[in-house]
């Protein structure tokens, strides 16, 4: 083809190629067109896109092609634009070529072999990120894939001649359980098993995190207690001005590091690392059906393994040990249970030795389940889950007069194996939404003292603390109630952000945990307001500062004395106490496989 042809095919492709770039309407080119576009000389005449595996491109692909290998769960949500995908390649060649996106006159996209592009392929998701962008490229899709084009033009394709040969042919989906062994697959029409724990990124938090939200810390305006004492970390982000932003910065570090951790699993296995990762979600990702969500997995070195599984050829459960390094409260923080993981649920109650639920939402919320009632109706005398385990309502009450948030229900859990019994505490606090906040931190503090209360009352096992998915509601009331017991026994270094390192502590053994932005700002509300005598304390307007708090201190009241603590003499940055590392900051350890409770 002749220069002024391909100028002319081009004018005449990019004038329609965007409009919708709906699969029916994407325009398909042969591997001869592409083969002449490659052989022009004109700089910037054809961007090509290569979809496939990473051990299909690295065997062999088209000369300057950028490898894009991103699970459909990502391609597919609107907020997962191009810039995204840009910054999620491995090389800074193919991020800077994808990033100047607009300079090429054509895009072509490939995988392996596609004769047809349907709606739910990776080829569609990733074109229909142009639409609506401004530019005149033309983008199309490589009819064949790669593997006609390297029949007919071998002599423009790169070929790792390290590697054997092999034959580019459809495969079984490979067993989840091989991807310590294996790089994970990209997504195809015939294989779309791909990097799984990258959907973690949530679209709330995206949304959250790009839009740089600003969330104020809302404190109260009277106290119960004499001569406080703020810690400086508390006080800078309750009373200073500019607290609101260093608590928005400080969640978008830890978001950082925690996307540090799923990428050290990805390089790994990109990279054919034989040692087993800690951050590998494999156990979750093959046991799909017991998942509520599809997003959230346990880390392996965290996970809790049932010693008497239903299911005999599999310990699995959705369900972490939670445990801050400076301090003796332990937990297991879990999903919703569902039909198919009753049986497992109480098994795990029983094998940890566990004696306090504390469930933080409704059975439904907004017309979705979010918790199966995995207990039995008033009207039932008892019910069996598994083969073993029977649980017997005793009694269901408010434990507190004026707030009807707060549930507490007991259970007679029997092994009829053993014929063992124990009596389990259920709380279900009703008043804390999805993704959301309490109308303020009293109810949630009320909780946790009685949940203090029943789980000390008893040698009981770790507190078992679940929501829906068993991350944002579960992983901030784990933090509220860590911290506020660290500091009282002083245990912790309050130089630093306790709030902020136990988070990030927590996240380092479960995926997600404080979810949004509010929930972050609620655990320092929380604390807050517990130093100062919550429930004890009423609420105030977020634009009140230190003086309004004194201030407003009625003369009916005890004379309040509230010390804000002067900064440290050297406060940590935050790049110090964030700083990735594995080793130094999870709390379990990785190298017994056998272990099936690390508070043993």
């Amino acid at each position: 083809m002749q220069p002024s042809k391909a100028k002319s095919a081009e004018k005449a492709a990019s004038a329609s190629a965007n409009s919708g770039l709906e699969p029916a309407s994407l325009r398909a080119v042969t591997p001869e067109s592409l083969a002449d576009l490659l052989g022009q000389t004109t700089n910037n005449l054809v961007l090509v896109i290569d979809m496939r595996s990473p051990a299909q491109y690295s065997h062999s692909h088209i000369r300057n092609s950028v490898h894009v290998c991103v699970p459909n769960t990502l391609l597919k949500r609107a907020s997962f634009g191009l810039e995204k995908i840009a910054e999620s390649l491995v090389t800074e060649k193919d991020r800077e070529a994808l990033q100047n996106w607009k300079k090429y006159s054509n895009i072509v996209v490939c995988d392996a072999s596609s004769e047809a592009v349907v709606d739910t392929s990776p080829i569609a998701y990733f074109t229909r990120k142009f639409t609506g962008k401004p530019s005149a490229a033309a983008v199309g899709w490589l009819k064949g894939g790669f593997g006609a084009f390297t029949a007919r033009f071998p002599n423009m394709c790169e070929v790792n001649r390290d590697q054997p040969t092999q034959t580019l042919v459809p495969k079984p989906l490979p067993s989840p359980s091989s991807f310590l062994a294996a790089p994970l697959v990209c997504p195809t029409p015939m294989d779309n098993m791909i990097n799984p724990f990258l959907s973690n990124i949530r679209p709330h938090h995206e949304v959250t995190c790009e839009l740089g939200e600003i969330i104020a810390v809302r404190t109260p305006n009277a106290a119960s207690k004499l001569n406080i004492e703020i810690p400086y970390f508390l006080s800078d982000v309750s009373y200073n001005p500019q607290g609101k932003y260093k608590l928005s910065q400080t969640f978008k570090r830890l978001d950082k590091v925690e996307q540090k951790r799923l990428q050290s699993l990805l390089i790994a296995q990109a990279h054919h690392v034989c040692k087993a990762n800690p951050y590998s979600i494999a156990a979750g990702v093959e046991r799909g059906s017991k998942n509520r969500y599809n997003n959230i997995w346990p880390y392996e070195h965290s996970r809790v393994r049932l010693k008497h599984p239903v299911v005999s050829d599999s310990d699995y459960i959705n369900a972490s040990f939670i445990c801050g390094k400076n301090s003796e409260k332990q937990y297991i923080a879990t999903q919703g249970p569902m039909p198919s993981t009753f049986a497992d649920f109480w098994e795990m109650i029983w094998e940890q030795n566990s004696r306090v639920i504390v469930m933080l939402t409704k059975e439904e919320e907004a017309g979705r389940i979010k918790c199966h009632r995995y207990w039995p109706d008033p009207s039932s005398s008892s019910v069996m889950y598994g083969e073993s385990m029977q649980v017997k309502l005793i009694s269901e009450q408010f434990p507190l007069e004026a707030d009807r948030t707060v549930l507490l229900r007991d259970f007679v859990l029997i092994n009829l194996s053993t014929g063992e019994e124990r009596k389990i505490h259920q709380l279900q606090f009703i008043g804390w939404p999805d993704f959301g906040i309490p109308a303020d931190p009293t109810s949630v503090l009320a909780l946790r003292d009685i949940a203090h209360d029943l789980q000390h009352s008893s040698r009981a096992g770790p507190m078992v603390v679940h929501c829906s998915a068993g991350c944002g509601r579960t992983g901030a009331f784990c933090t509220i109630d860590t911290v506020l017991e660290s500091l009282a026994a002083k245990s912790v270094d309050t130089a630093n952000d306790v709030i902020a390192e136990t988070v990030d502590q927590f996240r380092d053994q479960r995926l997600s945990m404080v979810q949004t932005l509010h929930q972050f700002v609620f655990c320092y509300e929380a604390v807050l307001w517990r130093l100062m005598g919550a429930p004890g304390c009423e609420r105030l307007d977020p634009s009140t500062s230190k003086e309004g708090v004194l201030a407003s201190q009625s003369s009916s009241r005890r004379q309040l004395s509230l010390s804000l603590l002067s900064p440290p003499t050297s406060t940590p940055s935050g790049a110090d106490y964030f700083a990735f590392s594995p080793s130094q900051n999870t709390t379990l350890t990785f190298n017994d496989p056998s272990r099936t409770s690390y508070f043993g």
